[in-house]
């Protein structure tokens, strides 16, 4: 929500029916145009804004009866649209169960998968709605580390300068109550920092192509063996394996045409 988009006319009624159904489409044009424009300033930032917050207890924060031993890391994040996200990370055995419950008592839907054959275990978590990351991906931000260790609850998260930072904080102070804002500040990326090479390969994905390949990749879906088949993938992206396929197909030839056609005839294909 960026604004107001104000428009009038001379007759009464005027913006019922199918010319209701048109502003409301010319304003969320307007608001993904503001979103992507800020995305891309973003990604091409050398300056970030980095929030580090420590929630002690974060079972008992959230209500959630449970030990506070082992360890659970949040190793990848990837929004999938519509207020989606899949979260994948790892967890020692003693924690397992308590990754379900966090799922459990998460706002929104949620839908875990474990894989407990992995050292430590691994696991899936597709969750709509969260009110922290939600709020992270709308200003076009990113969780940079996230762990749960003997119950204390870790998180960094990196904003552009740009970004309104009391809008984030607010999220995650009105997620987690015993939240503790233990540092905010300015940082420079690193000079061996790979994200400039990724952002330069992926900057012509779509958002569902670039979601797609993102969790292909850390679902295993390249590994040989494949760690997920394609139909166990599309499944966990709630899309038809042709869909998955297709996106699959049309990011890695964007990603291919930058690695590989010559520097003065870029890729065209889309």
């Amino acid at each position: 929500m960026y604004g107001v988009l104000n428009v009038y006319a001379e007759r009464p009624y005027a913006f019922e029916g199918q010319e209701g159904t048109q502003i409301t489409q010319l304003g969320e044009i307007i608001g993904h145009a503001i979103a992507a424009a800020e995305r891309k300033q973003s990604l091409s930032s050398d300056d970030l804004v980095e929030l580090e917050f420590e929630i002690r207890d974060v079972f008992a924060s959230l209500g959630v009866p449970h030990e506070t031993a082992g360890r659970i890391t949040f190793d990848h994040t990837i929004p999938l649209g519509d207020g989606e996200f899949l979260i994948y990370g790892t967890a020692t055995s003693d924690a397992v169960d308590a990754v379900r419950d966090l799922a459990t008592a998460a706002a929104g839907e949620t839908d875990v998968t474990v894989h407990p054959e992995a050292t430590p275990v691994g696991f899936e978590i597709r969750i709509a709605d969260p009110p922290v990351l939600s709020t992270i991906a709308s200003v076009s931000g990113y969780v940079d580390s996230a762990s749960i260790e003997d119950g204390d609850y870790r998180l960094t998260i990196h904003l552009a300068p740009s970004v309104d930072v009391h809008r984030v904080v607010d999220a995650v102070e009105s997620a987690y109550s015993d939240a503790e804002l233990r540092c905010h500040r300015q940082i420079a990326r690193a000079r061996d920092d790979p994200r400039p090479a990724q952002r330069r390969l992926t900057a012509d994905l779509t958002d569902r192509q670039h979601a797609v390949l993102s969790a292909a990749y850390y679902a295993g879906f390249f590994e040989w063996p494949r760690e997920k088949s394609a139909t166990e993938l599309a499944d966990s992206l709630d899309i038809a394996a042709p869909t998955l396929h297709q996106h699959l197909r049309k990011g890695e030839r964007k990603v291919f045409d930058l690695l590989f056609s010559p520097s003065d005839e870029p890729g065209k294909r889309s």
